[in-house]
């Protein structure tokens, strides 16, 4: 016998145990994360089979804003489906996809206009188009071309890191008046390789490895190894979008490795696995055309 149900916090070792291999993370991810999804703010779903948790979803709160037309904003709730596994012996089993509907009976229960993801892979997105979900993001990777850095000069903009709360209020300025996906600041923080493992669960720490960035009056969010630099979110006036990136580079001491940008606007880039959407109120799907612009780099 089994039943889907919202877990609780004393679940916390057991949904550990279960996330932590099949996404390969080790504690420093899965600690924080399950904190946001139990503590913070979030919902987790699972599948218990005899008394065992087998599968898994975190349900995470976000926002669609929408201008208005006397120059105010409406926030629309919806959710973010993030982390849904079946440990390995139970795949095939109809599992997952009962954790994915009773996400979707919660967030409608609750009157959010969708459910939002990002799947892995292309079979993914085929299982997520089988059970409604629909694409409302494109999502593109691409390498700079180092003559557009070139030509944008050595960038003379000020840059300087940004704490994830400062970040997050600086992109609601930088977006305001447009529709946008507003998303917690702290699930910005999570967003992988955005934080330390500093020995801790539940405290997060600047990561050298990864940050955000104010460079002038351009944002970003920018992953960095030792052979290229990886833009997730720019948020910049398309006439500074190469000087923003060029002055990033010469602050970061990486004006000879490769730039790469994700997101929407990344050119002629790679096409990636697509954000999705499962739209709960077909009025707000309409308004939109079935599209969240300005969706934030997510929990990948």
């Amino acid at each position: 016998m089994w039943k889907c149900e919202k877990a609780h916090k004393d679940d916390f070792t057991a949904l550990a145990a279960l996330c932590g291999p099949c996404f390969d993370e080790g504690a420093g991810f899965t600690g924080p994360f399950l904190n946001y999804a139990l503590w913070w703010g979030g919902e987790v779903f699972c599948v218990r089979r005899e008394g065992a948790i087998v599968s898994m979803a975190a349900s995470l709160p976000f926002s669609i804003s929408i201008p208005s037309p006397d120059g105010g904003t409406g926030l629309l709730p919806a959710r973010y489906l993030y982390a849904l596994c079946t440990e390995p012996k139970w795949r095939g089993h109809g599992f997952a996809h009962a954790v994915v509907e009773e996400v979707v009976r919660k967030a409608t229960e609750d009157g959010c206009v969708a459910v939002a993801l990002q799947p892995e892979n292309a079979a993914l997105t085929d299982r997520y188009l089988r059970q409604g979900f629909v694409q409302c993001a494109a999502r593109k990777e691409c390498v700079v071309p180092a003559e557009r850095l070139k030509a944008a000069g050595t960038g003379t903009a000020e840059v300087r890191r940004c704490f994830f709360t400062e970040y997050a209020e600086l992109r609601e300025k930088a977006l305001r008046g447009s529709v946008h996906a507003v998303f917690p600041p702290i699930h910005l923080a999570l967003a992988k390789h955005f934080f330390a493992d500093n020995g801790s669960t539940d405290v997060l720490a600047y990561d050298d490895r990864a940050g955000f960035f104010k460079i002038g009056d351009s944002l970003a969010a920018a992953e960095i190894t030792s052979y290229r630099l990886t833009i997730h979110e720019l948020i910049a006036q398309d006439g500074e979008r190469y000087a923003a990136l060029a002055a990033l580079a010469r602050h970061l001491d990486m004006q000879k490795s490769e730039v790469w940008l994700r997101g929407p606007d990344a050119g002629e880039g790679t096409e990636l696995s697509p954000l999705m959407a499962l739209w709960l109120d077909a009025e707000t799907e309409s308004r939109l055309g079935g599209a969240i612009p300005h969706m934030p780099f997510t929990l990948e």
